[in-house]
């Protein structure tokens, strides 16, 4: 028997395999802690071989894509955030940590404003 949400009328899970992750942010109330917006969902990227900084992971383990709905995706099938922390001195940026592929992890800096577009349906 197929999981709940393989049973899809249309097909689109039929080649889905198990383990693939998407992620969202999610902005909720100081007050009450209800959710008051969610972004779409996106996924993260594989360490860049022609980056700034010296990454030994760099290009290692990328034939994994997302594949969803019979298509294929440029990130990795698993990618988890494990850690969202402002930028010491600079209140503007975020670095997000993940890990990809349930192999190597990676950091990334983002711009807060666009954390706050992707919530507001603007990117």
């Amino acid at each position: 028997r197929k999981p709940w949400w393989f049973q899809d009328l249309y097909g689109r899970y039929d080649d889905t395999g198990f383990d693939q992750y998407l992620s969202r942010f999610v902005a909720y109330s100081q007050e009450t802690l209800e959710i008051v917006a969610r972004s779409g969902y996106f996924c993260l990227g594989f360490a860049s071989t022609h980056g700034e900084g010296d990454n030994t992971l760099a290009g290692r383990n990328t034939q994994f894509n997302l594949r969803l709905f019979n298509e294929s995706f440029a990130c990795p099938v698993i990618h988890f955030i494990s850690g969202f922390s402002e930028v010491v001195g600079d209140p503007e940026k975020a670095i997000i940590s993940y890990g990809i592929n349930d192999s190597h992890p990676r950091m990334m800096l983002v711009n807060k404003a666009d954390i706050v577009k992707s919530l507001l349906g603007q990117l």
